[in-house]
């Protein structure tokens, strides 16, 4: 007694490579947005990073 909704091994692998084919495909095609996007898109720019603190040795920590 075989299931209808039972898929063998490569049907589900035949139709996930399909999806992630036609997913590519799509993503792909919106690719040329990117590159004109608004002055405005790109990251998020906060500033120089905050400077880095002194270190320091004592005598226990040297080679």
């Amino acid at each position: 007694m075989k299931e209808s909704h039972v898929l063998s091994r490569r049907r589900f692998l035949e139709k996930m490579g399909l999806t992630a084919a036609a997913g590519s495909a799509a993503a792909a095609l919106d690719l040329p947005s990117l590159a004109w996007g608004q002055d405005n898109s790109g990251p998020i720019d906060c500033g120089p990073p905050p400077k880095a603190r002194p270190h320091r040795r004592t005598g226990g920590e040297s080679f």
